[in-house]
């Protein structure tokens, strides 16, 4: 799947685009390589559950049985967002608050 509409909505509730994180260093941390983040692929198998659905459904009225679907890839997409917002040792990798100055784990200086 090449293309992916990342606009999703829930319960009549519309949710943004995130804007794609940089590491400190400037290169994109890849998704995937996170703990607190949905298995690869994960996300793009509910789209298709989705779109599936949806077709099958023959278009009429297909809001009540697609609910569950809308709900488990708001809860991907949260996931995603949360381990996006994370900040992790560049040394240990370990997972550290924003305001910390250094590493719990191994004392590597973070700012």
């Amino acid at each position: 799947m090449e293309y992916q509409d990342e606009t999703v909505f829930v319960n009549y509730e519309k949710l943004d685009q995130r804007q794609n994180r940089q590491s400190r260093d400037g290169l994109r941390e890849p998704v995937e390589s996170r703990q607190d983040c949905p298995a690869p692929g994960e996300l793009d198998q509910a789209y298709m559950k989705l779109g599936k659905a949806y077709y099958e459904g023959g278009f009429e009225e297909p809001l009540p049985e697609l609910l569950p679907l809308f709900d488990q890839i708001t809860r991907l997409r949260k996931a995603r967002e949360q381990a996006e917002e994370s900040q992790f040792c560049p040394n240990c990798g370990q997972k550290v608050e924003k305001s910390s100055v250094f590493c719990g784990k191994c004392g590597q200086r973070l700012k």
